[in-house]
């Protein structure tokens, strides 16, 4: 019997054998499949996630630059009709200036042929103002010669220096003379004391 049961024994442990890896195999084919058929789910339900994501990015974008859009066509229009209100607005004060200026001129005619000695003394009245705020010209020999006195050459001012310098000892020499009791008798030098 033992040996019998041996046979047995090993007979039901290789068919043991054989079923169990029969159904590992079946098993892991079924396993594969449901594998195969969860990654096939999942890369679906990928898919459709970034295409919907793709979908709401492009509307989004859509929608963005249609609001730019719109915002933009608005500043564009608001600028114009500033430009429009500004030129309009400049237009009209042009006219509103001339129109002042033309009734201005008219009143300075009507007046200056209504008073003409009116105008005469307020002409003249204003050439003396004129000719008081007006600097005062060089020296009479200076205009004379036709020669514009600047007064601000150096060589001119030595030259005056100069020039008021021997004057005033001149006038120095003749008081001095005459206080030595010269006067009057023409115990002057002869020399012609003046500018």
């Amino acid at each position: 019997m033992n040996k019998t049961a041996s046979k047995r024994g090993s007979s039901t442990t290789g068919t043991g054998r054989k079923s169990t890896v029969g159904e590992v195999a079946a098993a892991a084919e079924t396993a594969s499949e449901v594998a195969g058929e969860a990654l096939n789910s999942a890369s679906s339900k990928v898919r459709d996630a970034a295409s919907g994501a793709r979908r709401a990015a492009e509307d989004g974008y859509r929608e963005a630059a249609g609001r730019v859009g719109a915002a933009y066509e608005s500043a564009s229009e608001s600028a114009e009709q500033g430009y429009r209100a500004a030129r309009d607005g400049a237009r009209s004060a042009a006219r509103e200036i001339g129109a002042q200026t033309r009734r201005a001129g008219a009143r300075v005619s009507n007046f200056a042929s209504d008073n003409p000695l009116m105008v005469g003394v307020i002409g003249f009245a204003g050439g003396l103002l004129l000719g008081a705020l007006l600097p005062r010209g060089g020296r009479d020999d200076d205009r004379a010669a036709g020669r514009r006195h600047s007064g601000g050459s150096e060589r001119s001012r030595r030259r005056q220096s100069a020039t008021d310098g021997a004057h005033t000892d001149d006038i120095r020499e003749d008081i001095e003379r005459r206080s030595q009791g010269g006067a009057g008798h023409g115990g002057g030098s002869g020399r012609v004391i003046g500018p």
